[in-house]
């Protein structure tokens, strides 16, 4: 009776170490991945405090550097302004890009930026709209050309037209007729301010091609628009002129408006968390 009572606490003993150790490697499986899931959120925390420092740090070298500024027209709060020159000068905003590609490449391996396009052209989207406007490709470090490009003339575009605004021009004259085809309702205001002033206002049928010229020949000053109103201006009286370009807008209640960098500039590869990112930083 004893060995049988003896034999019992043994396997009840072993059931019971058994249990023990099963409850402790549970516990210890539970901790190992609580402590992995706890790393893993606070390097997804790490890569997402980078993503808003990157996007923000790209914001200040465009501000800073580009000699563009961009904002909502004090007129009308629908219109975006965008200031800008011609010829303009982007040596030094290509060079503080360049510096902070390379510092953060090298220091944060899984972050690259893609800056090609934003080099080459200066390119900003208007969202939703998708308004772009961007430079000619840069002749030693000098964007001497300026298009604005929907994505689409439609019914249910906000886009109604453009003013321009010209200052610092070598010339204003004002007498080369102008090649235009009157429409319905796209607006056209040009404004050259210098003595004489130089003040133009039409609309225009933006499909066809419309021309507008400031200064004396052959070296004008250049605003030509067509194809579903994509606008073209060129400076080539010499000197630099600034050129505000305001986007008319129709109010659109629940856009929110936006000025985007281009597309997928901020790449975010982390295999062993398996993020995969793609950004751009928003100036407006």
């Amino acid at each position: 009776m004893a060995s049988i009572k003896g034999f019992l606490f043994t396997i009840g003993f072993l059931l019971f170490s058994v249990s023990l150790l099963s409850f402790i490697v549970i516990i210890l499986a539970t901790n190992y991945q609580e402590d992995k899931r706890a790393s893993e959120i606070g390097a997804i925390d790490r890569i997402n405090t980078l993503d808003s420092s990157a996007q923000n740090s790209l914001k200040k070298i465009f501000e800073f550097f580009s000699n563009i500024n961009v904002s909502l027209d004090d007129s009308d709060v629908e219109n975006v302004k965008i200031s800008d020159a011609l010829p303009n000068n982007i040596n030094t905003f290509r060079t503080s890009l360049n510096d902070f590609k390379i510092f953060v490449e090298q220091n944060f391996p899984y972050i690259s930026l893609n800056t090609s396009e934003l080099n080459e052209t200066v390119p900003l989207t208007l969202l939703p709209d998708r308004i772009s406007y961007y430079h000619s490709n840069a002749d030693n470090n000098m964007l001497n050309k300026i298009i604005v490009r929907p994505e689409e003339l439609s019914p249910s575009s906000r886009l109604k037209g453009y003013h321009f605004i010209i200052t610092n021009l070598v010339s204003t004259v004002c007498v080369v007729p102008d090649i235009y085809v009157s429409g319905l309702n796209f607006i056209v205001n040009i404004d050259a301010f210098g003595n004489p002033n130089c003040n133009k206002n039409f609309v225009i049928n933006p499909d066809e091609i419309n021309k507008f010229f400031i200064g004396a020949s052959p070296d004008f000053f250049t605003i030509e628009i067509k194809n579903g109103g994509v606008a073209t201006i060129e400076n080539n009286q010499g000197g630099v002129a600034n050129i505000t370009t305001i986007l008319l807008l129709d109010d659109s209640p629940g856009n929110q408006t936006k000025v985007m960098l281009p597309d997928s500039i901020i790449r975010i590869s982390e295999p062993s968390l398996n993020i995969y990112k793609k950004g751009t930083a928003r100036i407006l």
